[in-house]
């Protein structure tokens, strides 16, 4: 599917929909599957516009009977025939598993990567600083996973050791505009486990615990964690 955009250079579109289900789709709204760029807008009853930022096929839909999306767009001569699931919720599910999702929850999707993305370089910041300031202190510890090892501490603690010496200003919140969590061993820095920055991830709730590692950036509830050192939890599109 994502070939035949990239090979687009001309749209004629002369169709006929055959027999359809009752009902339809919104009339303006557009359906669209973020990471690869693909839009599938409703124009007006049963017309679809269909491709990418650069090339669009002018076509038609109808409902079958078991309730898939059936689009139908006349290519260079040749018609091509896509199926969809439709889930009022999300939007538009290709055959082959491609998510188009409806103008709201496209919305959504792209403000929770962006969050994640600020967040992910605000924590980085941060950790940086405490590296830092660690280096300066004694030397490197070794990363854990057991939150309730990091000493909790007040922004105003945290602030009060790295600026201005590490940081010029210590961010307080992340890419939701949520409140950052802070942890920072200041009594002993040879303890195993000494910094941590935190994130509560889009649904504002930690979690109970961690696995070391990445997580697929759709999972926006995921908390995003640095500590010592390294970040332990943050989201990666495989």
């Amino acid at each position: 599917m994502r070939a035949a955009m990239v090979s687009m250079v001309a749209v004629v579109a002369v169709i006929t929909v055959g027999c359809s289900r009752g009902g339809g789709l919104p009339v303006g709204e557009n359906y669209r599957a973020i990471d690869e760029g693909i839009e599938l807008a409703i124009r007006e009853e049963q017309q679809v516009e269909y491709g990418n930022a650069d090339r669009r096929l002018l076509g038609t839909y109808s409902i079958e009977e078991d309730g898939r999306v059936r689009v139908v767009v006349d290519h260079l001569g040749s018609q091509q025939v896509f199926y969809f699931e439709h889930d009022p919720e999300i939007g538009l599910i290709g055959e082959d598993g491609t998510i188009y999702y409806n103008s709201e929850q496209a919305t959504g999707r792209v403000n929770h990567a962006q969050a994640q993305v600020e967040t992910m370089r605000t924590l980085r910041n941060v950790g940086t600083a405490m590296m830092a300031w660690l280096v300066d202190n004694v030397g490197a510890a070794a990363a854990g996973q057991d939150v309730d090892e990091w000493p909790l501490r007040r922004p105003e603690e945290v602030e009060e050791v790295l600026v201005p010496t590490y940081l010029s200003e210590l961010p307080l919140q992340d890419g939701w505009g949520r409140d950052l969590e802070f942890r920072l061993n200041l009594d002993d820095p040879l303890a195993e486990h000494v910094m941590m920055v935190r994130s509560r991830g889009s649904d504002g709730q930690f979690d109970d615990s961690y696995q070391s590692g990445p997580f697929d950036p759709d999972e926006t509830t995921r908390d995003i964690v640095w500590a010592d050192g390294y970040f332990l939890s943050w989201p990666e599109r495989q």
